[in-house]
């Protein structure tokens, strides 16, 4: 589903 890609984004913000 294409919304996961969004939250592995948000993820990978909130680590970066």
């Amino acid at each position: 589903w294409y919304l996961w890609g969004i939250v592995i984004l948000f993820l990978l913000i909130n680590v970066g």
